[in-house]
This record gives C-alpha cells, structure tokens and sequence, in this order.
C-alpha cells in the first residue's frame, strides 16, 4: 500500500515527503529523499536513526562534519561486512580531529587480530602502531609492523618504525642472567612498490624522519624555532625565550603557542612574529588590513563552512576547481593543511596571517560584516537603564553590503609562490567570485533622505541593511528607517515580497502592543521602510540582562500584553508564525510590542505563500508548523508563546538539540520537563498553564489568546497580593 510520503515523493514534493517520512520515524526513506535534496548532513542524523552507522558516517564525511564522522563509525559492529572499511576510516578521521588513537583500542581489538587485507589496511595498521610507540606499549606497536610486513614485506613505513623502535629499546635481561640480544634488524628493503606516508613537519617546517617517542623527544629544540628566530635578529635573548618557555610550558609546543604568549606579555607584537615566520619560510604572509581587504564574499567552498572556519582557524581566499588557498596561522601545518584537503577535496595552499586578522576576515566572509571591529555603532537605549550592555534595534537589523576589492594581486603573488615552492597548484586562472552590485552610499548624519527625514543616528547594521534613528521632518516625529539594498532579483523579490506584507498587516493591526509599520520607498538606490521609532530591548536580549530569567510578576505583565496584541491579530485574522523572545520588544516604559509579521498568515488573502515549508524558529515552533505551515491556525501562536513563557522561567526553551530533525520530532512526540525541574521556585500555577500551552494538539491548548492571557492575569494579581 502506497504511504502517504510515497505519494509526495512521487509527485515531486520531497520535502514534504521528508517532513512526512520524518514523523512517521521511516528513517531509510528520509534519508534517502534528503540525499535528493542534497542536505547531507541530514541524510546522515536519519541513516543513524535507521540503524545504519556506516552510511550515516559517509554521509557526515560528505558534509564536512567529522567529530559525527568519527562518532557514527564508532557505532559500527564487529560482525558487519564494512567493519573493516570502518576502522580505516575511524583511524583517519580520528588523526584528522587529533583524537589519541590509543583511545579507540577497545574498538580495534577484532581489526587488529588479523593481518592487514588491503594497503588502506596496511596504511591505519602503522598509523596505531606510531600512536602506541610513544606509550608504554611499544611491544604492541612492535608486534603491529610486524603484522603489516607479513602481510606486505615490501612496506617501508612498517619496516622503518620497527627500526627505530628496536634502536630505541633498552637491552632486557635474558631469563639465567645476561642481558638479551637485540633482535637482529630487518634485511634492507627492496624498492618501494607504494609511496610512503609523508613524515610530519617540525615547528619550523623541516622535515623529520618517523622516529619513536623516545627520538622525538631527543630531536626537539629547547623552544620552537620562532624563538630562535627572534634572538638571531636580536629582538630577544635565549634567557628571555627560555624564561618564558619555563613559565608558560604551552608555550614552547609551536611556534604559534610561543607567538601568542609573547603577544600576552606584550614583549613581541603578533605581526612581527608572523612576518618572521613567512620570511623565514619563503612563503607569503598578510598584514590584518591587507587580509580583511583580501577576504573575498560570498565565497562558496564545499566542506569548509563558518563553523570548520570558526574551529580550524582559516580564511578562505580563492579556489578553483582543482585548487585552495586559506590564510591560516600557520601554513606549514601539515595536519591542519590534511584535514582542509579531506574536508574539501582540494589541493591546499596557504598564507600566513595572525589570529585578530583572521578573526575580522571570517566575520566578513560568512557573516558579512565589513566594519571594522572598534568602529562606533549607533544604539537606541543606553547603559544606564540596561546593564548588560547596549544591544542593536533588533536581531534583524543587517548592515551595508560589502564593497569589492581587487585580489588579482594576491592571486598572483600566490601562485608565483605556488609555482616556486612546488605545491602543485595550477598555473590557470583563478575562477572570478561572484560579483555583487556596488553598495550606494549611506547616507550621512545630519544629511535628509528621501527628501522628508533627516538622518539622527545609525541604529545598527548588519549584512543586506542599516537602520537609522531619523525625524520626518513632515509630521516632526522620530521614527526607525529601515535601509536596505538587494544583491540579486531573486533576493530584492523576496525582502520587498515580505516588507508589503509585514506593511499591509501593520496597517490592518494598528495596536498598542504591535510595533507600527508606515511607508515602504525606493530612494538613491535603497528600498527603505519606515516604522516605530523603539528604545528599549528585546525580550531575549533584556532576559540576558537580568541572568537568564525573568522574574515572574515581570514576566507574567510582559506576557498578558503579548497576548493581548495577539488576540487583536487573530481577530483580524492574521496568525504570526514566529512568535520567540527576539520577536517581542520591551521598550523602557515596559510595554511589551510584538515584531516581525514578515511569515505572518492572513486567512482572508493567501499573500506571501509557503506551502510546503518549515519556516519559523525550531526552537519555539508548534508540531504542527512542521507539517503543515501554510495551514496552521492560531493555536500555533499559543504554542510558541507557551514556549518563550517557558524560556523566560526556566532559562531555556522546553526543547533543545544541536540537530534540526531531532528537534522538530522532540516537539512532536516529546513532553516537555515541567518547569519546577528548572527553577522550583516557578509558580504551581503558572507551570500549569505554561504546560497546557504546549499541549501537541491544538485542540488541547488554549481556546484562544485572551483566555491564556486572562490565566497570566489572574496568577500576577495573585501574586502581587501576596498569594
């Protein structure tokens, strides 16, 4: 019998079929339509809860996500026909995350019985056998190379750690007295017949030799070598570096350990130490400036996203469909420079540059902040009043986009350094990014707009917008001017698609708890939108404020007056979509207003559609919103509002998860801890009503806003009281 998600499926709605497979728990189907819809990572959460670790794995690997990588391969059995294939690749993905190998002993033991079938095999044989030489368990590591050369005498990895091991091992006492032989070495090895593993980089980016824990230790300087690059220019003196070094023992681990406590002391400035390494390398290094300059926009490389960015510490510069170049701390750290090249699948140069230079260049490529860091942002509220500091107008206030630079400079002197250095990277050009339409100028404070408001203050920015404090100088009123300047087609479509909306709504709800929209323009190249000038913070922000929560008597006046503003929506027929802390404003005079109607519904015209959607925030939306946006009704709303209700007292949603999926399926078939678990101190009452809010059904909520909004009531006036 064909399912209902079958159907979909076939008819080429997939991602209502995945929804459906989703809720259904038909895991192997999800996967497989997730895969259709190239969401990756996804296919993989799904392939795990099938009961698959080993396709979920692959999948994780695909999209980057390697510490789940790791975790899925783990999963896999002794007794399954990939087992093998799993541990080859559990060894390397650990080595890539710089896991201890030893630590997955237990998990090796059956892959280890038995000798290696297959170079690949071979390859992760020695790789534990290297871990365990600088342990206590060098005669398991001995036993390991012995396995592989059974198995491929002519392997010269295996046969080169064995010697070293046997060079590096005490003679042991022979059973009747005298000490015991050496075990004769190896006969030498005949020609290789496969490449040997490239030996690891030294600090200073020498070559080593495989060597045992014992040879390490004995072939390492007294500091790295950007100490001994500072004292042969006569910056610092050898006591001064071994100083240092002995205080701070992190410190002489790399030469970006020592760069970074130098810059702690004040003594060497991170440039200087970073010039000093790329000069000594012969390879190319970026001043901060010159790298955020440098950082191109919009730049897509599979594999390498905001978080492996964020964790790994790099900046994409160019790529080519061959080719990367990342600017990094340190490029001459082979293993970073492997797991860039398992991550994307490109052969990887890099550049160096210092930590504060790479930490603006990220901002700007995937978060598309092109201000520097220090600069003075405009605020609505000042400090006095909010203690945790001052907050932008809102969380979608986005700023000025980006202007273009030339690289073409850069690109160049890369791969003259490419050619020279012998990396490999192709002498081709570089694939010009994608160009984005040349930002018009903002306009000045003081100066007037539009030809009716004269501009006060820059109230914050952000990516495709900036919002100003400014008088209409028509009505002598302030108000926010909402500037914002479309990229492509497609995105100006969309903001001005969902900005009629939000104004035609705004119109029809004119409320004291709904923030006033007035007029949307088009002026100097800007689309612009005008509404309510608001001093104040957003609920999540003023939650922040005050440590997490919110205190009850507080919380539950906030609360009635957001519902109050919602039963004026619904009575006019207009659900919101995306009720959540960041969509209500709390001005200073304590009057609750709720923003953002862009996804809002109107039964009475279809406006901006989204059937077949998931649109809203996971964290605070209904069941019933994943299966059915375009069709959910007004209980959706009470729901989100029970779930912020719940945030403001316990500190965090009633449901929490890393992954998207086990999220969504949490509020559809999970019952949230009630409240008291988080703060015993919650109101019996109170938690009652928070909990009937978030009843899966909609039928079992609330019959409507004002009679949740009339509970909140009469449990504040109770508690005023004393009750």
């Amino acid at each position: 019998m064909t399912t209902e998600g079958e159907r979909l499926e076939k008819s080429g709605n997939l991602q209502q079929a995945l929804d459906w497979y989703v809720l259904s728990g038909a895991w192997d189907q999800a996967a497989r339509v997730a895969l259709s819809l190239n969401r990756v990572k996804e296919a993989g959460t799904y392939s795990l809860q099938a009961n698959r670790p080993y396709d979920a794995a692959v999948c994780f690997q695909k999209a980057g996500a390697l510490q789940e990588c790791l975790e899925a391969l783990k999963l896999v059995p002794a007794g399954s026909a990939r087992y093998r294939a799993a541990c080859v690749h559990m060894i390397r993905v650990a080595q890539l995350l710089e896991r201890p190998l030893v630590s997955l002993s237990s998990l090796l033991v059956p892959f280890i019985s038995a000798r290696p079938q297959s170079p690949q095999e071979a390859s992760a044989f020695n790789a534990l056998a290297d871990a365990y030489s600088t342990t206590d368990k060098a005669r398991l590591a001995a036993s390991l190379y012995r396995t592989v050369l059974a198995a491929f005498p002519d392997d010269a990895e295996a046969r080169s750690g064995l010697s070293e091991l046997q060079k590096a091992a005490p003679a042991e006492p022979v059973p009747g007295g005298g000490p015991r032989p050496a075990t004769p070495a190896p006969a030498p090895a005949p020609p290789q017949t496969r490449a040997p593993t490239p030996a690891p980089s030294s600090a200073s980016g020498a070559r080593l030799a495989p060597a045992s824990g014992m040879h390490r230790a004995l072939a390492r300087p007294r500091f790295p070598k950007l100490g001994e690059l500072l004292v042969a220019e006569g910056t610092l003196t050898v006591a001064e570096v071994e100083r240092l070094v002995k205080d701070k023992p992190d410190s002489g681990k790399s030469d970006v350990a020592l760069a970074d406590a130098l810059a702690a002391e004040g003594a060497v400035a991170p440039e200087v130490c970073t010039r000093l390494l790329a000069t000594h390398a012969g390879m190319p290094f970026l001043t901060d400036q010159e790298l955020f300059e440098k950082a191109p926009t919009a730049i897509e490389v599979r594999g390498l996203g905001h978080e492996q960015a964020e964790q790994w510490r790099v900046v994409p510069l160019s790529a080519t469909d061959r080719q990367l170049c990342v600017a990094m701390r340190d490029p001459r750290d082979i293993t970073l420079i492997d797991k860039l090249r398992f991550a994307t699948r490109l052969q990887v140069t890099g550049v160096f540059a210092t930590e504060k230079g790479l930490e603006q260049a990220i901002r700007k490529v995937y978060l598309g902040e092109v201000e520097s860091a220090d600069q003075w942002r405009g605020k609505v509220w000042d400090q006095e009043t909010f203690q945790g500091g001052l907050q932008p107008f809102s969380d979608r206030v986005t700023g000025t986009r980006e202007r273009q630079y030339d690289t073409g400079d850069l690109e160049k002197r890369l791969e003259d350094e490419a050619e020279r250095l012998g990396s490999g990277a192709t002498s081709g050009p570089v694939v010009p990014r994608r160009k984005t339409q040349d930002m018009p100028a903002l306009p000045a404070v003081g100066s007037t707009f539009a030809g009716r408001y004269q501009i006060e203050a820059l109230i914050g920015q952000g990516g495709s917008a900036a919002v100003f404090r400014a008088l209409d100088t028509e009505l002598n009123e302030a108000i926010a001017l909402k500037m914002f300047h479309p990229t492509s087609a497609a995105e100006a479509e969309s903001l001005v698609a969902r900005f009629k909306l939000e104004l035609s709504l705004s119109r029809r709800l004119s409320h004291p708890n709904i923030i006033r929209l007035y007029d949307l323009g088009a002026d100097s190249g800007f689309r612009y939108l005008t509404m309510e000038l608001l001093e104040g913070a957003d609920l999540s922000t003023f939650q922040t404020t005050l440590g997490g929560r919110v205190p009850m008597v507080e919380g539950l006046r906030y609360l009635e007056q957001v519902c109050v503003g919602l039963q004026a929506a619904h009575e006019r027929e207009v659900i919101h979509r995306d009720i959540k802390p960041e969509n209500i404003f709390i001005t200073r005079d304590g009057v609750a207003k709720l923003m953002d109607f862009g996804i809002a519904k109107n039964l009475r015209t279809p406006g901006v559609t989204m059937a077949g959607m998931i649109v809203g925030t996971p964290e605070f939306m209904s069941p019933e919103q994943t299966s059915g946006f375009a069709n959910v009704t007004s209980a959706a709303d009470l729901y989100s509002l029970g779930a912020t209700a719940y945030a403001m007292f316990a500190g965090r949603p009633p449901f929490t998860h890393p992954d998207l999926v086990a999220l969504l399926v949490a509020h559809a078939t999970q019952a949230p801890a009630p409240l008291r678990t988080h703060d015993p101190a919650v109101d019996l009452e109170l938690e009652a009503v928070v909990l009937k809010a978030l009843e899966k059904k909609p039928e079992q909520r609330f019959a409507s806003a004002r009679e949740m909004g009339e509970r909140f009531a009469a449990i504040r006036e109770r508690l005023e009281a004393g009750g």
